[in-house]
């Protein structure tokens, strides 16, 4: 991950989500597809020796029986833990400028968007850091700590801003 997102100059960010996180995107939105051969149930227990067979993590734990819900956790599961390592890259950005601010934002609302056209519910975390990042200077200095967020979400959020709340 980036450890400054503060340009000077010329900046290069826009309020358009940058190419990293459109392709996170493109490749989520094709696991439905990737998915739907297996949803069928002659193919069901196929997927199961599969999924079973790779390292999965506690959170993608599949059950005994496989059904269309299953799909829906496994999506949930996906997601949910693709949030927590997008947030984990976020958290080492050193230096976050105005504009950086405002590039992550529409970063992370499109993670947020692609997440929720498949039905996942993005993580509060997410949601709550987009929530401090998305703030302009002064908004963020007056009312960050103010908000019902985790303390440590926000100290951590205003250090990469490099304000004081």
């Amino acid at each position: 991950g980036a450890t400054e997102w503060s340009a000077t100059g010329g900046d290069t960010f826009s309020l358009s989500p940058l190419p990293y996180i459109t392709g996170i995107g493109e490749q989520l939105l094709t696991l439905p597809q990737q998915l739907e051969p297996f949803v069928a149930q002659d193919d069901s227990d196929m997927l199961l020796v599969a999924l079973r067979a790779g390292p999965l993590p506690d959170a993608l734990a599949l059950p005994d029986e496989f059904d269309g819900s299953t799909v829906d956790h496994w999506l949930e599961s996906i997601g949910t833990q693709l949030a927590n390592l997008y947030l984990d890259e976020v958290f080492k950005i050193g230096k976050l400028s105005s504009k950086g601010c405002a590039q992550l934002s529409a970063d992370i609302e499109y993670l947020c968007n692609v997440m929720s056209a498949l039905d996942i519910t993005p993580p509060a975390l997410i949601l709550q850091t987009n929530q401090l990042v998305a703030m302009d200077a002064d908004e963020f200095a007056k009312s960050a700590r103010a908000l019902d967020l985790p303390a440590d979400l926000v100290a951590r959020v205003s250090k990469m801003r490099g304000q004081s709340t």
